[in-house]
């Protein structure tokens, strides 16, 4: 951890800062000092405010009152003027350009210093000394699309320290990380804190906040509502500040489970999926887990019907799915909460109602002619079962906070009572509160019948749901585990292959 002095002055000081839209106000009153060689963790609900913070500290937003100060001087919001006081921004979504060299992308928007004419050999320079500090073996003149999401992470930081940058701001860093990636990042993170930087590091990921952070401060409706050393939290008392309420635990397991729902057969697709079997009962949830990269998600969509299978077969309810595509896979009572929300799950300028009603056009049309009244009745039976928190049914889906959107996509599959339900990171950039209700959720669509595929990173939240587990490790399932044979260490040893070592 870092050592700030009291008597240091704040690199940023922020006091009373308000950010008003249409008929919202984002930003309530928001306090914040952030210092040199300091992780300070920013945490809250979706929609307490944090974005809109990056937002002013980035210069994209201008703060209707309050006060911005960096290095004692007041900050002029602009994204320019907020790059040239060192403040830089690692995105959750990747902020690359894809077709630009590695290079080209580190020392954006700076790649004449002096002059009007680009030299390659110092570009590659200035970008070679930007990343030595941070990963080794990077092709600087590879295009940026090639790069996996930890080394272009990796790119991200080495822009901003080429702009000189002294404040970093990471928004939600590990979400597309694997378990390994994840560590290098904070090793990455603690030598920037030890040079002297200053970090706001913005998670859901309460495990992480207290493993990097040094300071905390808690937003809720876009307020501070404490601002302390990281000593001073608990897990318990963080989850308290951030809701503001009781949350609810994460349900039991569902003992009552009934015949064989969905059954996989050997399934294989390249070397990603190998070979795969495993049945799944009424009821029951079976936890898919694995290392990032094992073939959790490709066995996901082959089920689902997106990619086609070299070999296998899929059966729900003794019957053989032709899955050619999607649409066969939805034909035969199977849903998919994809593990990429954004990209892959929801509508963004859609309503929440046409988001809701997208997979159902045709149960709720005659003759190809929608029914607007039971579309609307559809999404107000929504709202209200899964407690959807949206200004009305035609909100945009892409101004709702992360577990809203997942509430939707649900819904979405609930509503056509899907036989198969599989959900890829159902939590994934979800906070602590909505967490509870996503698995309150899916335990009730599993007390409903359904059988659920649940792909996930987070085992702390496996454990208490699921009823068995499969391990997955380089594309084949590795291991079928029982509730009564399953514990951390041991899925962890599986899926890294350490207990055939040990065995051995």
């Amino acid at each position: 951890m870092g050592v700030v002095a009291e008597s240091t002055p704040p690199l940023v000081h922020i006091e009373d800062v308000v950010k008003r839209f249409p008929g919202v106000v984002a930003l309530g009153g928001v306090h914040l000092d952030l210092y040199a060689g300091e992780v300070h963790a920013l945490i809250g609900e979706n929609g307490a405010g944090k974005s809109s913070l990056i937002k002013v500290l980035s210069g994209y937003y201008t703060p209707d009152s309050g006060v911005v100060e960096i290095a004692g001087k007041p900050m002029h919001h602009s994204v320019a003027s907020a790059r040239s006081s060192g403040v830089a921004t690692i995105h959750q979504e990747r902020q690359l350009i894809p077709d630009l060299t590695v290079a080209e992308n580190v020392v954006l928007p700076h790649w004449t210093p002096s002059g009007v004419w680009v030299r390659p050999g110092e570009l590659q320079r200035r970008a070679a000394a930007a990343l030595a500090t941070l990963v080794s073996g990077v092709n600087l003149s590879a295009p940026a699309r090639t790069l996996s999401p930890a080394v272009g992470q990796m790119v991200e930081i080495a822009r901003g320290l080429a702009q000189n940058a002294q404040i970093l701001i990471f928004d939600e860093p590990t979400t597309a990380l694997s378990l390994a990636e994840r560590e290098r990042l904070f090793e990455t993170i603690e030598r920037l804190r030890a040079s002297g930087l200053a970090i706001l590091y913005v998670s859901h990921n309460l495990e992480e906040v207290h493993r990097l952070a040094d300071r905390i401060t808690v937003m809720r409706n876009g307020r501070t509502v404490e601002s302390a050393p990281a000593t001073e939290f608990t897990t318990q008392r963080m989850v308290q500040l951030m809701v503001g309420r009781d949350v609810r635990a994460l349900p039991a397991v569902n003992e009552q489970l009934g015949e064989t729902v969905l059954s996989a057969r050997g399934l294989s697709r390249g070397r990603r999926v190998r070979n795969v079997s495993f049945d799944v009962r009424a009821g029951e949830i079976f936890a898919l887990v694995g290392l990032e990269g094992s073939g959790r998600t490709e066995v996901a969509r082959t089920i689902f019907g997106i990619d086609r299978l070299d070999s296998g077969e899929v059966w729900v309810h003794g019957r053989k799915v032709d899955l050619k595509s999607a649409a066969s896979g939805i034909e035969a009572g199977i849903g998919l909460v994809p593990e990429e929300r954004k990209l892959d799950g929801i509508f963004p300028i859609l309503s929440v109602r046409e988001n809701i009603s997208i997979s159902l056009l045709s149960w709720i049309s005659r003759l190809g002619v929608l029914s607007i009244r039971k579309d609307r009745a559809l999404a107000r039976k929504s709202f209200t079962a899964l407690d959807i928190r949206a200004g009305s049914t035609e909100t945009e889906i892409g101004n709702l906070s992360g577990g809203n959107q997942q509430k939707v996509i649900l819904a979405r599959w609930m509503n056509r009572e899907c036989a198969v339900l599989i959900l890829d990171e159902p939590t994934k950039g979800i906070d602590v509160g909505a967490k509870a209700e996503i698995y309150v959720l899916i335990k009730r669509a599993a007390e409903e019948g359904a059988a659920i595929v649940l792909i996930s990173s987070d085992l702390d939240e496996c454990l208490p749901v699921a009823n068995r587990f499969g391990v997955m490790r380089a594309g084949e399932l590795a291991a079928v585990l029982e509730r009564t044979e399953i514990s951390k260490e041991r899925i962890i040893s599986i899926a890294t292959g350490d207990h055939e070592r040990t065995v051995a």
